[in-house]
């Protein structure tokens, strides 16, 4: 009797440029990934002096205002700080941004990969939030404080 013919498995259409290969493995953290490194704490450094002038900016405008002027420096004062408050990231983030909460099955396929790419920096992933753009461009951003996008396109391809 002569075999059963065997089915051809079916072909898989040939993956997209941007596509990277991605295994899960298991993530190994080395004491030095805990910390700040000097890359960060230079490229930090060289924010001061942007800061300092801003400041000196809005005190020379308070200055000239008058007694509102210093209403002005607390208030800009007070927006940098806001950047980090979580509900104010959201608004921004939602209504600048144009990011959404991930659907559960965009949030299944992304927790893996950002468990993987968190851990490897050093960082607790939990402290951040996953959004989606919905965009069919590959990007990603980190959106003010705690918040991190990515397309669509990327969460589907990659």
């Amino acid at each position: 009797q002569p075999p059963p013919p065997q089915s051809e498995p079916p072909s898989q259409p040939p993956p997209h440029p941007h596509e990277l290969p991605f295994q899960q493995r298991r993530v190994v953290l080395a004491d030095h990934q805990r910390g700040a490194d000097a890359t960060a704490l230079s490229r930090l450094l060289l924010y001061v002096p942007n800061f300092l002038c801003s400041l000196l900016v809005v005190t020379l405008l308070a200055l000239f205002l008058g007694g509102i002027g210093l209403i002005l420096v607390i208030l800009w004062l007070v927006s940098g700080a806001l950047v980090f408050h979580r509900p104010t990231e959201s608004v921004i983030a939602r209504h600048f941004l144009r990011l959404r909460y991930p659907t559960p099955d965009e949030r299944a396929r992304l927790e893996p990969v950002w468990h993987e790419v968190s851990t490897r920096a050093g960082v607790v992933s939990r402290n951040y939030e996953l959004w989606i753009e919905d965009s069919d461009h590959l990007n990603a951003v980190a959106a003010a404080g705690h918040i991190v996008g990515v397309t669509r396109f990327a969460v589907q391809r990659l």
